[in-house]
């Protein structure tokens, strides 16, 4: 039966692929989806975002000054209620996040018969960016509130175990961050770009470039290089762009490329031998991590150099993709790339060939599916 489905978010929906997928594969299925998130930035109100109906609210407090508490929660509240004014009629939530969660049981108050959908995209109460306190009331909330989702939705196994572990019998499904099965396209671009030579192997960062990403012990590791057949390329966004910027304006072999379009993605991964997976066990949602870049290179063909995180490492090594880094430090990095980069690396090619028809959304939509028609959707 076709539901109306908002999927909420605390955000200004710009480049949350995950979100889009989720959306747009619902909307195929036959239900009324909108994707309903913050007015914030250079964004319009309304549009259709590559398929997907998209709602963005304007919250007049967000011109109070931000970094501030007591605005934040005044923000938060303007925007529930003005989410709750337009959207509690509707059949279901699916709430990307604890933030958005919470909304949900606030409108779930008001109507008992709204469905709400807990979509967990890490682990939440442990996420890196959360203080102490904040820790302890997503923990709270959960440990409390969360038999009220008909549904929770978690992207890594090792996630989903732990969820259980802690609240019981839960209508709990795996659903991984994987992008769409693409054509394997092998390029020179980073090469050509940066006027790498033949005989130096590229190993590529690709994300968020941010605290506790493993950048700093990268920028560290190929540094102390004892010569240049390997080179990094760190590729993206964020606070520690600066930082990478100065280390490859000193350096013969780090190179930086600001993000590219998503659907470049793929072609400007295709031009590195090496794909580098480096979250640190800073938290418990890292530690537990199964990243979006891990199922990019596999999309575009490249081994992975991974960290020691369980379903990391159980993905790359029971694929046979890849290697890890037994001892995330300079030393045991620049030990990882150098063996890595005398490993013959077209058996694990030949490994990818074979992941990269498992591990896409077009494969995974079907858990996705499995698990609304739990709640009649």
């Amino acid at each position: 039966m076709s539901k109306r489905i908002v999927s909420l978010v605390i955000n200004n929906f710009k480049n949350d692929n995950r979100v889009h997928r989720m959306a747009l594969s619902l909307s195929e299925r036959g239900h009324t989806v909108r994707v309903v998130g913050l007015c914030k930035g250079d964004v319009a109100m309304r549009e259709i975002a590559n398929g997907v109906d998209v709602h963005r609210i304007r919250v007049r407090s967000l011109a109070l000054p931000d970094h501030n508490k007591f605005f934040g929660a005044i923000k938060y509240t303007e925007y529930f209620i003005r989410v709750i004014l337009l959207y509690r009629k509707w059949d279901i939530w699916h709430c990307n996040d604890f933030e958005a969660f919470l909304l949900g049981l606030m409108a779930k108050l008001t109507r008992p018969r709204l469905i709400l959908v807990y979509d967990c995209h890490e682990y939440e109460a442990e996420r890196y960016s959360l203080g102490k306190w904040m820790r302890k009331f997503v923990s709270w909330g959960e440990r409390n509130f969360i038999r009220y989702a008909a549904m929770v939705i978690t992207v890594g196994p090792s996630i989903m175990r732990e969820y259980e572990r802690l609240y019981g019998t839960l209508n709990i499904h795996l659903v991984r961050n994987t992008p769409h099965l693409k054509p394997i396209q092998s390029s020179q671009v980073l090469r050509q770009h940066f006027g790498i030579r033949p005989d130096q192997k590229i190993f590529l960062y690709q994300g968020m470039i941010s605290g506790g990403r493993g950048i700093e012990v990268l920028l560290e590791a190929f540094s102390r290089m004892p010569d240049d057949r390997c080179v990094l390329v760190v590729m993206g966004y964020g606070a520690l762009e600066e930082l990478v910027r100065k280390h490859a304006e000193s350096s013969a072999v780090i190179f930086f490329h600001p993000a590219v379009p998503y659907g470049e993605i793929n072609r400007y991964s295709g031009s590195a031998d090496v794909g580098l997976n480096t979250p640190q066990n800073h938290c418990l949602s890292y530690y537990y991590c199964l990243p979006n870049k891990l199922f990019e290179y596999i999309q575009s063909g490249i081994p992975v150099l991974t960290n020691n995180l369980p379903d990391c490492r159980s993905l790359v090594e029971g694929e046979q993709i890849g290697e890890v880094i037994e001892e995330f430090t300079p030393a045991g990095v620049a030990q990882a790339v150098s063996r890595m980069a005398q490993a013959d690396l077209t058996t694990y090619r030949s490994n990818l060939l074979r992941a990269r028809e498992k591990y896409h959304w077009d494969e995974e939509v079907k858990a996705m599916h499995a698990a609304y028609s739990t709640i009649g959707a």
